[in-house]
């Protein structure tokens, strides 16, 4: 290796004072300095993430629905089986429940999907049954088919949308309590597949 240059001299032993070290020669410089030749890195290219791996699934092992929940799905909403229903493709047996997705102290919440082949111009394959679960309405469901109707008229895409206009129940038809008369027993609503804002926080607690 030759001597350096003045100018390249003058660089490494500004950044040497700057360590607090000694300046060097020139014959000091080419002795120990870059004795090897300097052998890049590859250049790192990161995987391109996919949408699973920003949203990791939940752990297997979801315990089996109970008989409950298999009677719940195993059953036929009217405002599903209702063809007046377009919006959402009623009609009877177009939908079947598919998968049991939740409950709570008053309800359920179940997943149906469209099951007749070929469909032409169906709005939705899949759609989410919000069910009342107690005897007697203490509380129907009428409030908050209200506020769901006003929050689609935000127009926002990110908020679940209910898909039909909430419907009163024929409590003789459905043979539960009359008190259900003329009341809301159940919400259609829009399916999200990923979950509720709930289940994205714990998914992405875990990265």
């Amino acid at each position: 290796m030759s001597l350096p240059s003045e100018i390249t001299a003058v660089i490494i032993n500004k950044f040497r004072r700057y360590r607090g070290d000694l300046s060097w020669t020139p014959q000091e410089i080419r002795d120990n300095y870059q004795v090897e030749d300097l052998v890049p890195l590859p250049r790192f290219k990161p995987p391109r993430p996919g949408f699973t791996d920003l949203i990791p699934f939940p752990p297997a092992g979801v315990p089996a629905p109970t008989q409950e929940e298999l009677n719940f799905l195993n059953s036929a909403p009217p405002d599903l089986e209702d063809a007046a229903q377009t919006g959402i493709s009623g009609g009877p047996g177009n939908w079947r429940g598919k998968k049991f997705l939740g409950s709570g102290n008053f309800g359920r919440v179940g997943l149906w999907e469209y099951t007749r082949k070929n469909p032409k111009d169906v709005p939705y394959r899949q759609v989410v049954v919000k069910e009342s679960s107690e005897p007697i309405p203490i509380d129907d469901l009428s409030h908050e088919g209200t506020f769901l109707t006003q929050l689609w008229d935000t127009k926002s895409q990110h908020i679940a949308h209910r898909l039909n206009n909430p419907q009163v129940v024929d409590a003789q038809a459905e043979n539960i309590d009359l008190a259900w008369n003329n009341k809301v027993r159940r919400l259609i609503m829009e399916y999200c597949p990923v979950g509720d804002l709930d289940v994205l926080t714990e998914r992405f607690h875990i990265l």
